[in-house]
């Protein structure tokens, strides 16, 4: 609208168009449902490499605008550890920061591991970074995990290697909100 009531012309730019300033992108949350089959290698021990596999749902909130963003990535999950010795079934909670663009980014992790082991109970930590691609529906996790029993045994310590897929592709419903939901601007 004119200052004289009339609406504004094609002609008439808006204050935004004649400064050359950019919309103000709004926050985003994504929820990821992953699933990943790996292996665990563990020096010393007679099964030394054993097969994982990973579930988890994590979320992804952007706190940064632009098209780089710093994310923060809370998330939760179940491990499957392979084998007679070593093997077991674990819960996961952990954090994480996303850097990188929709294409390909950077996610250092940690997360505390509980479960079982040879019927015993096991706590562990995880440490490690996941390269992501193509919207996130890609990742290799490379990680530490150290893990000991509640008794005398000697702790079980080795390296994860993942390679995680985003089920969003298999699930409808998370593949349509694949950019996930805006609630609000970015300051």
């Amino acid at each position: 609208m004119t200052a004289h009531g009339e609406a504004a012309t094609d002609d008439e730019q808006t204050d935004e168009e004649q400064t050359g300033a950019e919309p103000v992108p709004e926050r985003r949350f994504m929820a990821v449902i992953r699933f990943g089959p790996g292996v665990s290698i563990v020096p010393g021990q007679e099964e030394a490499a054993r097969v994982v596999v990973d579930v988890g749902l994590a979320g992804r909130l952007d706190v940064t605008r632009g098209r780089a963003w710093l994310s923060i990535v809370p998330e939760a999950g179940y491990t499957f550890h392979a084998g007679d010795l070593v093997g077991g079934h674990y819960g996961t909670i952990g954090l994480g920061f996303r850097f990188g663009t929709n294409w390909i980014a950077a996610n250092p992790m940690a997360s505390v591991v509980l479960g079982s082991r040879a019927d015993r109970f096991d706590l562990g930590v995880r440490a490690g970074l996941r390269l992501l691609g193509a919207l996130d529906l890609l990742a290799l996790e490379v990680a530490y995990e150290y893990r000991t029993l509640r008794d005398d045994s000697e702790p079980l310590q080795g390296v994860r290697i993942v390679l995680l897929f985003d089920l969003g592709v298999v699930f409808m419903p998370t593949l349509l909100t694949r950019f996930g939901y805006s609630f609000g601007r970015a300051e």
